[in-house]
């Protein structure tokens, strides 16, 4: 409390407490307050599942808010299979509507059930075993590896039906992904496909990279995720230099901000900071051996 110049001898806000919780957890908390703290209401799930080839189950999950202040929860779900004498529960992350979902499955599941130990606020939710060729079946395989701070990436599809596109998604934290690039894909085919994509200039860190395949009758179908580690570079890095209160950071060691006068205001982590509490004016970011960087706070 007294090392928070924010609140010190005052009060704190939602803002703050937001501020704080993604500050020591390094996870963007945005959505989450936008839905269960500023909005209204609730979501109901519709799953739609099929086993295939006793190797694989699909499902989509479908998704309705009961009030206009959040068109879309988005939050990790389960979704538990089971028969007479197996079960086993996928969490996924459900972060679109009609998204499309495949996972290896040794054993041939009779029956779905949508949060089976109901943790999730929610109402009127349906689990309906369907035909699978209702569904856009294919399996992405995505691989990849680190060279200097690119990370470089292939998937392979078995085969396509009525596919749109590729959109090569990236998240710090396993849960918030953000789009780095778009391919078109095939739209329909039979034979297995490969495709490639390059992502640039990555800041040092650990990332999760994923595919998200887009079909032309709205849904959505996910890669497995994996996860690259690129290496730090030698020099501080921060951006953007004139900023409101968002700010990325990275360096291989410890990061301090001081004021004009060389006073250390506070620490801060690799990754996204929120200075948007400080007075406007200049600051300096330092890290031990390397070259400071200057920025402007309007």
């Amino acid at each position: 409390y007294l090392n928070d110049p924010a609140v010190k001898y005052g009060f704190a806000r939602t803002s703050d407490l937001k501020r704080v919780l993604e500050t020591e957890t390094s996870i963007n908390f945005t959505d989450f307050f936008n839905q269960w703290y500023t909005g209204e209401g609730y979501p109901s799930y519709h799953v739609e599942w099929a086993p295939v080839g006793g190797t694989h189950v699909y499902f989509k999950i479908s998704q309705t808010t009961s009030h206009s202040s959040v068109p879309f929860f988005k939050m990790p779900v389960p979704v538990r299979f089971n028969n007479s004498t197996q079960d086993t529960t996928y969490i996924v992350y459900n972060d679109s509507n009609n998204q499309l979902f495949s996972f290896p499955i040794n054993f041939n599941p009779t029956a779905a059930q949508f949060d089976p130990t109901l943790r999730i606020i929610s109402r009127n939710n349906t689990v309906v075993q369907v035909d699978p060729s209702t569904l856009p079946i294919s399996q992405i395989n995505l691989t990849g590896n680190v060279q200097n701070e690119t990370a470089l990436l292939q998937w392979n599809t078995n085969a396509e039906f009525n596919s749109q596109e590729f959109i090569i998604e990236r998240s710090a934290d396993g849960i918030n992904f953000s789009s780095k690039g778009t391919i078109p894909a095939a739209g329909n085919s039979t034979a297995p496909r490969q495709y490639n994509f390059n992502d640039s200039n990555v800041p040092a860190g650990d990332y999760y990279y994923r595919i998200k395949q887009t079909h032309t009758n709205g849904s959505v179908l996910y890669s497995n995720v994996i996860v690259l580690t690129i290496e730090a570079s030698k020099t501080l890095k921060a951006y953007p230099t004139l900023t409101t209160g968002e700010l990325f950071v990275f360096a291989p060691g410890k990061i301090f901000l001081y004021n004009a006068v060389g006073q250390l205001i506070s620490t801060l982590i690799n990754g996204r900071n929120d200075i948007g509490y400080l007075p406007s004016g200049r600051y300096i970011i330092k890290s031990p051996g390397l070259k400071p960087v200057s920025i402007i706070k309007h």
